[in-house]
């Protein structure tokens, strides 16, 4: 009934094509400057690597 809710997209680091474990706080700027981008700061464990990612929402239907 509810397995599709919260459903999230994987998103895979660009240097390892390992999926992101962690999700970081983004800094002020992009918080209170760009809150209208849904933009998601990751951290790559494996490549200590951290990346900026555009995201975008899955709405279910029904």
């Amino acid at each position: 009934m509810s397995e599709g809710k919260n459903k999230k997209k994987e998103h895979y680091c660009s240097t390892c094509k390992e999926p992101f474990h962690f999700q970081m706080h983004r800094s002020w700027f992009v918080k209170y400057g760009l809150f209208f981008l849904p933009i998601r700061k990751y951290f790559c464990a494996r490549c200590q690597k951290a990346v900026y990612i555009l995201v975008q929402n899955v709405k279910n239907e029904g």
